[in-house]
């Protein structure tokens, strides 16, 4: 599935680019929402007082940002995988595109809303204790 989201993240970029840039776009992209949600777990963990999340600053959250860009480049990048993940899925017919490209964009926008909600559960847990 991961191989799949980033696929039709890459194809998206490299259409929209026509440029080799898209591998890399779509890997900045995918590590931003795989960051996104490992926040979401977190916030929603931590509201509910499941966990005691370390108080996050801008730099633990650079500091996540780069280690999952660094994971990504490996996983994508390293000996030119996405190419493999190309001709793995570039022969799908018509109907699955279409059905991959709503499952893909209800992904980022699931993944988005999720969020969202996790952090007004978490702000609304946390001061109505206070």
């Amino acid at each position: 599935m991961i191989d799949y989201i980033y696929y039709k993240t890459y194809r998206y970029f490299y259409k929209a680019q026509k440029q080799n840039d898209g591998a890399v776009i779509a890997m900045i992209i995918f590590s931003c929402f795989l960051g996104l949600n490992i926040l979401t777990v977190f916030t929603f963990l931590e509201g509910f007082q499941i966990i005691r999340l370390i108080e996050l600053t801008k730099t633990k959250v650079i500091i996540l940002a780069i280690l999952l860009y660094l994971l990504c480049a490996i996983i994508f990048l390293r000996k030119r995988r996405y190419l493999i993940i190309e001709q793995r899925f570039k022969d799908e017919s018509n109907s699955k595109k279409i059905r991959g490209t709503i499952m893909v964009g209800f992904y980022f926008v699931l993944s988005f809303v999720l969020f969202v909600i996790s952090s007004i559960v978490r702000y609304n847990l946390i001061h109505i204790e206070k």
